[in-house]
């Protein structure tokens, strides 16, 4: 996809920056969401700085159709939408899947 501006994909724009990323092929949301819940464990993240992107992951949710009385297959389309995406790329693109990584295992009492 090319920005009309420019003529330019992004990835040339980040390229032209410095930054050589990484495309990820197509997967399915719900497999971002797996690598995201298989992630989660293993982070920390400072309260204040990351206040705003903490409550968009905690409000991130499916969407419910009131006339059905029962949640879509899709997540809801809101204000969380692009942080719980940036999380998901992040989970999907990591060099070792979160899946596959050894779990961590904390000292008891310890804060997460």
């Amino acid at each position: 996809m090319r920005e009309l501006g420019t003529g330019k994909s992004r990835v040339e724009t980040l390229r032209e920056g410095g930054i050589n990323p990484r495309v990820l092929p197509a997967m399915p949301v719900d497999d971002g969401i797996q690598a995201v819940r298989a992630l989660l464990p293993r982070c920390w993240f400072d309260g204040g700085r990351c206040a705003r992107g903490l409550g968009a992951l905690r409000q991130y949710r499916r969407e419910y159709d009131d006339r059905l009385r029962t949640f879509r297959g899709r997540p809801l389309h809101d204000w969380t939408s692009h942080a719980a995406d940036g999380f998901r790329y992040l989970a999907m693109g990591l060099p070792e899947p979160a899946a596959k990584m050894k779990p961590i295992i904390y000292p008891k009492g310890a804060f997460v």
